[in-house]
């Protein structure tokens, strides 16, 4: 049979090409011949199937799936992160970017990260505040102001004499 496949989109058309002078009839393709364009892929192309990504071999053909260590996949690559979340590398901040991959590590000014953001101060550190003391707390934020007593004066964030 004289013809022609046609891939438009995600649609295919079978054209039959008769004598010269015949108009062409138009059929549906067979679900063998739709399978087989579905399992068509470029070397190297990664696709995501659930949490699993699947890397198309030099055949043409997608190869096993590869289950995602983290249960992610985005973008035919494994997630590590959820896009959007960030979490403390030593004294700085990360983002997770849209691609499931932390981004790199902005250093928090005041020294300190904590549960993913950087912290007004570093935890127990204090500070003067007049002639009060301010202690940072364990979510790097001054806690409430204690005054010195009338003949103490602060002094780098500790009452002194």
């Amino acid at each position: 049979m004289k013809g022609a496949v046609l891939l438009l989109g995600l649609s295919w058309l079978f054209v039959g090409l008769g004598a010269c002078g015949s108009e062409n009839d138009v059929t549906e393709p067979s679900t063998e011949e739709l399978s087989e364009a579905a399992r068509r892929c470029v070397s190297g192309q990664t696709r995501c199937s659930g949490s699993n990504v699947q890397v198309c071999g030099t055949n043409g053909r997608w190869g096993a799936l590869i289950a995602c260590a983290s249960g992610t996949c985005a973008n035919g690559v494994c997630s590590v992160c959820a896009p959007g979340t960030s979490r403390c590398s030593g004294n700085a901040v990360q983002i997770c970017g849209a691609n499931g991959q932390w981004g790199g590590p902005v250093t928090c000014a005041s020294g300190a990260c904590i549960n993913g953001v950087c912290s007004i101060c570093v935890p127990g550190s204090s500070r003067c505040s007049g002639n009060a003391v301010q202690i940072c707390g364990a979510n790097g934020t001054f806690g409430s102001l204690v005054p010195c007593a009338a003949s103490q004066v602060c002094t780098a964030g500790v009452c002194t004499n």
